[in-house]
Order: C-alpha cells, then structure tokens, then sequence
C-alpha cells in the first residue's frame, strides 16, 4: 500500500478522482480532427479522467455526453 505521501487520489466537489488530472476545454476540436470531441470524451471516459467541454464544441452535448458515456465530465459556460 502506498504511503499518503505517495497517493494521487484526490477529492474534488465530493467526487474521489483517482488522479489530480482534468480534460480541460478546448474548442472546435472538429478543426483538427474528423471526431473532434467525441474522441476526446471517450478517451477521457477510458482512462477514468474528468472530460471538460468547451461551450464551442464542435458536436453537441448530446452526443459528446454519449461518447463520454459513464464518464465523469463538466461544461465550461461563460459569457
């Protein structure tokens, strides 16, 4: 078992993460790649990170929600 001093696992808004690491937004990942956000999201989902969502995705919530599947994610909404 590894001490605390070597432990990742962090708690953030009551949800443990196995890591202290998040997808951060980016947007229009459909610029760079034919998925766009859809492969992030699932990615993320694999790898049991946090997906973050740009609110200038490429895709739609709905089916960025649906590749990210049981996944943990957030939105970023600003004005």
């Amino acid at each position: 078992m590894p001490s605390d001093r070597n432990r990742t696992q962090t708690t953030l808004f009551g949800r443990e993460h196995d890591a202290p690491v998040i997808v951060g937004p980016v947007s229009v990942q459909g610029l760079m790649h034919p998925d766009g956000e859809l492969a992030t999201a699932a990615a993320a989902r694999d790898v049991g990170v946090t997906f973050t969502m740009s609110n200038s995705a490429t895709r739609t919530i709905e089916s960025v929600a649906a590749a990210n599947g049981d996944g943990h994610r957030w939105y970023q909404l600003y004005r």
